[in-house]
């Protein structure tokens, strides 16, 4: 182990290369996965072999659209922060994967809403997500006033951290996961339900202190559905994570010691500015456990952060008297005087969000009468 490594030939390294770039159709996430970390590792030959590893990591961002894969390919030397090829090697046929992203507009490419950023910090082996929430709290307030929710600021408080927490868990997730969380707290008796959809780049919630079951516990409930239409769904995931204290953030590190079993630490840096560190294998845990509100917010300062990619989330439900009357008409057809009694319209409480939407008897009607 004293002795000097040899340098490989050039035409070796050629050929050493194109034989790993064959691993890129291999049909194993976790062979590819090496492949992007692998190709960093070789000085390219010659200007041929370093362009066919970029196309190639491209392919494998554009096949592999997940984190673990888009952490792969950023922590490669061949990816430095501030060059041109980490963005070269984040496109896929000439087109950044930015404008894929949830949140952004295929027609117009204008991004839209709260702006999430996630970095790798190099030789730490860790991501950080990070974003000024205040955007996405006007409108949480907005919808509150609506439709006349009046909270305790305390409560609301506990809300608007879990919005927070939620928001930078998605955007440190994969493009195709949706996550719903349940958060119950027996003093103050509360639960929090916050939910983020990745591919509508859209997170929504509300606070439940009615009818809310009293049992003594803290708990963190994860639901999590992964895929899409075109290629399905995964089974849904559920987990369920007991706690020990009633502070937001320290549930949601909680959740991820248990759960997703692996650490991550959430921080303040100002009113709503939040940054969430999470560790990935090899992450140097005595740097990663030192850190606090004081240190993250000179980051940059201090280490090496390459830009993964940017996500946009906006507080939007998608809930309409349509889909409201979607889920009534079977009761509709089945016993219509048992839904409606001698009542000409009712109100119905979406369950995500909780805004309330008036439903006639005369159009419930017209929507079983057309079909639909």
């Amino acid at each position: 182990m004293t002795q000097p490594v040899p340098a490989v030939p050039g035409a070796a390294t050629r050929e050493i290369i194109s034989s790993l770039l064959l691993c890129a159709d291999d049909p194993d996430f976790i062979v590819r996965r090496q492949l992007a970390l692998t190709l960093g590792v070789f000085r390219a030959a010659d200007a041929s072999t370093g362009e066919d590893a970029r196309a190639t990591l491209a392919r494998l961002a554009e096949r592999d659209d997940y984190y673990e894969m888009r952490v792969a390919i950023m922590s490669s030397p061949m990816c430095s922060h501030g060059s041109g090829k980490s963005r070269r090697v984040l496109r896929g046929n000439g087109r950044p994967l930015l404008h894929r992203l949830g949140g952004m507009s295929e027609s117009t490419d204008q991004p839209q809403g709260l702006e999430i950023r996630t970095y790798f910090v190099r030789n730490r082996n860790a991501l950080v997500a990070r974003a000024d929430f205040g955007e996405l709290y006007v409108d949480y307030y907005l919808h509150q006033a609506q439709h006349d929710f009046r909270h305790l600021p305390e409560h609301a408080e506990l809300m608007k951290d879990a919005l927070a927490a939620l928001t930078l868990h998605c955007a440190s997730r994969p493009l195709n996961e949706n996550t719903a969380w349940t958060i119950h707290f027996a003093d103050p008796l509360v639960n929090l339900f916050v939910t983020g959809d990745n591919v509508r780049g859209a997170v929504v919630g509300q606070l439940f202190t009615e009818n809310v079951k009293e049992d003594g516990r803290n708990l963190l409930m994860s639901d999590i559905l992964r895929g899409d239409p075109r290629h399905g769904y995964e089974p849904p995931r559920r987990s369920v994570v007991e706690l020990t204290g009633t502070d937001v953030f320290g549930a949601v590190e909680r959740f991820y010691e248990r759960s997703e079993q692996r650490p991550a630490r959430l921080f303040r840096c100002a009113e709503e500015d939040f940054v969430m560190v999470s560790a990935h294998p090899d992450c140097d845990m005595e740097w990663f456990e030192a850190l606090d509100d004081s240190a993250v917010r000179v980051l940059d300062r201090g280490e090496e952060l390459s830009l993964l990619e940017r996500r946009f989330y906006r507080w939007d439900c998608g809930c309409t008297g349509l889909r409201m009357m979607q889920v009534l008409a079977p009761m509709m057809r089945n016993d219509p005087d048992q839904l409606f009694g001698d009542e000409s319209s009712l109100r119905m409480s979406c369950p995500r969000c909780g805004a309330r939407h008036a439903i006639t008897r005369e159009a419930l009607e017209a929507y079983v009468a057309e079909g639909k």
